[in-house]
């Protein structure tokens, strides 16, 4: 048992970090006081804080790295449920992330949708066929073909209209319906 110098409170030696120097090899606060303590240093300087922890990730970059991968591995399960869990309690958030993946991948300029552009976008009816709900979000020139992921590139469609449309741009696409209809000369 020892007396942390911080709260004044007798606690067993675990609670404590080991070090030599100190008085029977441990430090002479408590960890909750320490890590307490870097809290409050941090919140106080935050710009400072930021520049540590980037110059710790430059020097250390194949650690951290290394350290990400192998925690991805060995919680796979754990962060699955976790983005279950935030992506049901917030779906929008979650088909835009997966809209700005696509867009990223295909590696088409990508500008910020926000939730309240996206809901707008949906409250629409379909703007292929003007009848349905919208369910789907769709790029007017899409990304498969140079298209951008921005607000002034999308629009809301039901999900036939939007498998239909496929990598057909507007024009194309019109032209198509008026060939599948038999209204074309």
């Amino acid at each position: 048992m020892k007396v942390c110098k911080g709260c004044e409170e007798t606690k067993s030696a675990a609670d404590f970090y080991k070090k030599p120097s100190g008085k029977g090899g441990l430090t002479a606060r408590c960890k909750e006081c320490l890590k307490a303590d870097d809290r409050a240093a941090w919140a106080a300087n935050p710009e400072k804080s930021r520049a540590l922890c980037r110059k710790w990730k430059a020097a250390n970059l194949e650690l951290s790295h290394t350290a990400a991968i192998a925690y991805r591995e060995n919680n796979r399960e754990k962060i699955r449920v976790s983005d279950r869990e935030r992506y049901a309690a917030n779906p929008e958030k979650a088909i835009l992330k997966n809209l700005l993946r696509r867009a990223r991948k295909k590696g088409c300029e990508v500008r910020t949708v926000t939730a309240k552009d996206y809901r707008r976008i949906m409250s629409a009816p379909c703007y292929l066929c003007l009848i349905a709900p919208s369910t789907t979000e769709e790029h007017i020139i899409p990304l498969s073909r140079g298209g951008r992921h921005s607000i002034g590139n999308l629009l809301g469609a039901c999900q036939p209209c939007n498998s239909r449309k496929g990598t057909k741009t507007l024009i194309e696409y019109r032209a198509y319906m008026m060939r599948v209809l038999g209204l074309a000369a």
